[in-house]
């Protein structure tokens, strides 16, 4: 998963942490500074939200193997 551009998120969905598949549909994410107030971390770095992206195009019903396998057979043709 990696850390995505405010351009790369606008091309997905976002995620909400109630979503039960978040961990299975996540490809990217994003970090801003919170509202809310924590007490200051020992780092000294402010804390930040995350927010899950998700591909609005993929199909999450299929098989984590089989998915690959697709993938796999694409780039073979």
């Amino acid at each position: 998963m990696k850390r995505l551009t405010k351009e790369e998120a606008e091309m997905l969905e976002p995620l909400t942490y109630t979503d039960p598949l978040v961990c299975k549909k996540a490809v990217g994410f994003t970090l801003t500074p919170t509202l809310n107030h924590y007490p200051a971390p020992l780092s000294g770095a402010a804390w930040e939200d995350v927010t899950y992206y998700a591909d609005p195009n993929t199909d999450y019903n299929i098989h984590p193997l089989e998915f690959m396998l697709n993938e796999w057979s694409t780039q073979k043709n």
